[in-house]
């Protein structure tokens, strides 16, 4: 962008509304099934010993 549209956005910055943001809904009746079952997240190494690139198979996200 342009310094002048720049400074636009800059001026106008508390005029802005938030943007829509996408939500998440679980089908009916089906939590605690199949993609729905409630997981712990965690690292995926121990902590401080987790190299740059590693692990070398991430774990998926449901619904990937």
């Amino acid at each position: 962008p342009s310094d002048a549209a720049l400074r636009t956005l800059v001026d106008n910055a508390s005029d802005i509304e938030p943007m829509e943001m996408p939500s998440v809904e679980v089908p009916p009746g089906e939590w605690g099934r199949g993609e729905w079952v409630p997981k712990d997240f965690g690292p995926d190494g121990e902590p401080g010993r987790v190299e740059p690139g590693e692990p070398g198979r991430p774990t998926v996200p449901p619904g990937s």
